[in-house]
């Protein structure tokens, strides 16, 4: 990435169409306007480590907030709030994803397959539970949201991939692996 691909930049670039110096969007803006007149520079409100080109796509083109959209850009503040984005790199969310998937996985240890079914019948073991799949829940967002990634969008491809390589004809009630 280059410098100037964060809101975190002093400048756009002419890439970055249709924002004014005060952040405000210029629905007229033409895709010369900022290189011609060097105009835009970067919008008040950019949150931290968020790419310029995703703001400009919600800003310029908003779309009605999903809720994960919603809790990401809660997670994006709180983090921001503690000074925790030094810390939220790709790297160490897979690992704390991948240590809360560990700790969710432990609720399960040793229960036999009905046991684990009926583990929301007990209040105790059910709260754990549900908060064990919140972290990994709140990770995986957190993720997908440093790395500009659409989890809906990526969810619904993963599906698609798999209905085309796990056909009913072949595979309804058997649990062997597809070839790749």
């Amino acid at each position: 990435m280059t410098p100037d691909s964060f809101c975190g930049s002093t400048e756009f670039t002419s890439t970055h169409l249709g924002v004014s110096a005060s952040g405000e969007v210029d629905e007229h803006a033409r895709p010369d306007d900022a290189a011609v007149t060097g105009q835009l520079s970067r919008p008040l409100g950019c949150p931290a480590g968020l790419s310029a080109k995703k703001y400009d796509r919600m800003r310029l083109y908003p779309a009605p907030m999903t809720n994960i959209d919603h809790l990401a850009e809660r997670l994006r503040t709180f983090a921001a709030e503690r000074d925790w984005e030094q810390f939220h790199t790709p790297k160490n969310l897979a690992m704390a994803l991948v240590g809360e998937a560990g700790e969710l996985i432990s609720e399960f240890q040793w229960l036999t397959p009905e046991e684990s079914a009926t583990v929301m019948e007990d209040q105790e073991l059910a709260h754990r539970v549900r908060a064990e799949l919140a972290d990994v829940f709140l990770y995986t967002v957190r993720l997908a949201d440093l790395l500009e990634i659409d989890l809906l969008q990526a969810a619904h491809q993963k599906i698609d991939e798999n209905e085309r390589r796990y056909d009913t004809s072949t595979f309804k009630g058997t649990a062997k692996k597809a070839p790749h």
